[in-house]
Order: C-alpha cells, then structure tokens, then sequence
C-alpha cells in the first residue's frame, strides 16, 4: 500500500512540476526583450538585426506598459544622446544623419526615461522638428517678391506626420503651430456623404487625427461602421476586404473606435484577443501570421492592443505556446504509466 502511493505521489509531482516552474505570457515577453539588447545602450528588431532608435524607443513602450525593469537606463539615455546630431535631430543610429523618424521615436523614448519636458526640451530638438516639418508638410512658392507657404494636400503620409509632429511637441511642452481649419475641412471631408472613405488607411488615419484634434468625422455612425467591414472572420481586422487579418490593421482599427468612443461596438472581443495571442511565438514576443520569429514591432503592437482593450492581464496567463514550463508529452505518457501501473497492482 505504501508503495503504491508513493508512485503515485511521485507521478503527481512529475506531471504538475512544469505547472509551477512555467513562465506566463508577460515573462516571455521580458525574455524576448533580452534577447534584442544586441548593446548595453540600445535595442534591436530582432536577435539578428542591428541597434536603432525606433526599436529602443518601442522595447522602452513595451517595459514601461508592462511594468518590467529596464535595466541600466543611463546606458539608454547615452545611446539616445550618440544619436542625436548637431541640427537637434536623431539618426537611427551613433553617427547616422537626422530623420524624422528617428527624431520622433527619439522624444518617445526619452520620455519614458522619465525625462521631464524641460529637460528634453534643452536637447533643442524642437528646433529641428520645426524647420523639418515645414519641408515636409508646406509647399512653399515665390511669385515676384511675395511668398506663399500653403499646407500640402492631406495623405496618409501627410496625416501620420501631422499626428507625429503634435504629439511630439506636447511632449516636448511646447505648443505646435498647425492650421487648425484646414485640417478640420481637410479631414472631414474625406469622408464621403454616404459614411465610407476611399480606403481602411485612410478611414483609421483620419479619425485618430481628428481625434487628436479634438474633433470627429461628420458621420460618426457610419465612419464606425466602415471601420467595422474590415473585420474578418478570425475576430481581428485587415487593411483589405480581401486581405488576412494583422496586428497592425487591428491596432490602428481599435485606435480608431476609441477615438469616435464606439469600441464598444467592436463584437466578440474574447476572438479578437485571441487572435492576438495567438500571434505570441514560443517563450518569446510577437508576430505576425507567416512569420515565425518575434519582432519588437509586432510586440508593441500586441501589447498595445491589449492596453487599449484593457486586457493586459491575458499576459498573466501561462503562455501555452512555450515549450518550457508546460508538461511535456513525455511527462504525461510515463505519468500514465505509472498510474495505470499502481492501479492494475491495487487490490480491490
């Protein structure tokens, strides 16, 4: 008798060890994050890609939403600071020439240093963003001695430069210079009078800046709608109607109903997170559908997706896709061995 529940307290604790030894959705995470720390100053896309800005500044996003530890920030901050040039802007690395991409991502992470905006302020990047989004975003034409400087036609280039300009500025405390009607003209009316919009990018695009504006579409109902065509069937949204669904269709489809307050008309979330999580790769970060390997993007993207749907906690869960800290299939056939073992053994 004593024999037979030893073996079978021992086949418990063979089966259940993995259970309490398992890692949840969030630490692998924290894992993948390590692996794309290719410096002790800044991060990759990937464990084979090169140190940039963006993805610092994104694995930055990610640890401060997470609330995981970033480790030797000074070292961070000291990459940032390689990276900056002389005109105030970043390239998108020590010795690059300045971008606005870089620069954009550059005000972002620093912030999440927690930086306060006087401080990021005296690194005169405003200067730059100033003088390179008037290249960017305003045509300007000389006619005898008079100059006209009028704002470029509204593109999903232009609007997700508008985006990146004012919310980089408050951050930087300072008050951006926009031409607050034309805009709101501009916007507006690329919705058509039936509620649709000529594309998805262009829909998503268009709401999140009014938003930012603080204003919305003329048909919120419709505009709603529109947004919500694009969802496939795996709970999740596309850019095309003929298209798979993606983490980034689905990110910029969810940022667009929280700016017109509808996502609660966004139905069968529970698919939709599920969707998500199935894009998490094996004790590691995200990816998209036909890509094996995590990306930091896409596990920025995830995440941000889960913020906004207040479902951060699905990371708590253990990450059923890992093959560390699970019961292996070995361990479940020897425990049913042993268990058929002491039962044919026991007398009845």
């Amino acid at each position: 008798m004593k024999q037979r529940l030893v073996l079978l307290f021992f086949c418990i604790l063979l089966i259940t060890a993995n259970f309490t030894e398992g890692r949840t959705r969030r630490s692998s995470v924290d894992t993948f994050l390590h692996t794309v720390r290719l410096s002790p100053n800044g991060f990759a896309d990937t464990p084979s890609g090169s140190v940039n800005v963006e993805s610092t500044q994104l694995v930055l996003d990610i640890k401060t939403t997470l609330q995981l530890e970033i480790n030797n920030s000074l070292d961070v901050l000291l990459f940032f600071q390689s990276s900056q040039n002389t005109d105030g802007g970043f390239g998108s690395a020590e010795s690059g020439d300045s971008n606005w991409e870089s620069t954009i991502a550059a005000v972002n992470g620093l912030q999440k240093l927690e930086l306060n905006s006087s401080t990021i302020g005296q690194w005169t990047i405003f200067t730059y963003l100033n003088i390179t989004m008037m290249d960017l975003l305003y045509n300007e034409t000389q006619l005898g001695n008079t100059t006209t400087i009028t704002p470029l036609t509204l593109n999903l280039s232009t609007m997700q430069i508008w985006n990146q300009y004012i919310l980089a500025s408050l951050q930087l405390g300072a008050f951006p210079t926009i031409p607050a009607d034309y805009l709101k003209t501009e916007l507006q009316g690329l919705q058509y009078a039936n509620g649709t919009y000529e594309g998805f990018e262009l829909a998503t695009n268009s709401i999140i800046l009014l938003a930012l504006l603080g204003l919305q579409p003329l048909e919120v109902d419709l505009a709603s709608k529109f947004i919500r065509a694009y969802k496939s069937s795996d709970g999740a949204f596309s850019n095309n109607l003929d298209t798979k669904a993606t983490l980034r269709a689905t990110l910029m489809a969810i940022q667009s109903m929280v700016s017109l307050d509808r996502i609660w008309e966004i139905d069968r979330i529970d698919i939709l997170l599920q969707f998500v999580l199935n894009r998490q790769r094996a004790n590691s970060g995200f990816g998209e559908a036909g890509n094996q390997f995590a990306t930091v993007k896409s596990t920025w993207q995830a995440v941000e997706i889960l913020k906004a749907l207040f479902a951060l906690d699905e990371l708590d869960s253990p990450e059923v896709l890992q093959t560390e800290g699970f019961i292996p299939f070995q361990s479940i056939g020897f425990g049913l061995i042993v268990i058929t073992f002491v039962a044919k053994r026991r007398k009845f």
